[in-house]
């Protein structure tokens, strides 16, 4: 786990501390998080490509 976790000396306390084992924690959370996030605006963006298609599929539009 440290391998992925890396901060500078200043903010990152003794390793295998309790506030270290936190600090990695809250790391791999908050990328977990942003990864979930991020998901689920590229799912949106493809179900609004998908509908779309869909829309001018139906309507036989041809420019």
């Amino acid at each position: 786990m440290n391998a992925l976790t890396f901060a500078c000396a200043t903010c990152r306390p003794d390793a295998g501390s309790l506030a270290s084992i936190a600090q990695g924690n809250a790391i791999l959370f908050m990328l977990l998080l942003l990864a979930f996030v991020l998901s689920i605006f590229i799912y949106t963006m493809f179900s609004f490509a998908r509908k779309q298609r869909r829309v001018l599929e139906q309507t036989h539009f041809n420019p």
